[in-house]
């Protein structure tokens, strides 16, 4: 059986603000206010530092299959 969007193995070790995001996105059952959710949750993201990127961003960051060109960088938490 596929996992959905929002499942993630018991084992998976995720940071804990990401472990109650899900859980935030688990109790929410009706797609249309998840999908509003979602758009409240990615409105509070700029374009990231120009140490990082600078448009055009590169295609290797570009999240495949999304249906609005949205790129994804990782960058390690220094206070870890």
């Amino acid at each position: 059986m596929a996992k959905s969007y929002f499942e993630v193995n018991e084992q998976e070790n995720i940071p804990a603000k990401l472990a109650r995001l899900l859980e935030v996105f688990r109790a929410i059952r009706d797609p249309a206010d998840r999908i509003m959710t979602l758009i409240e949750f990615a409105g509070q993201y700029l374009d990231p530092p120009a140490s990082v990127a600078q448009r055009p961003f590169p295609a290797a960051n570009r999240i495949r299959g999304a249906r609005d060109p949205i790129y994804l960088w990782a960058i390690p938490d220094e206070e870890k």
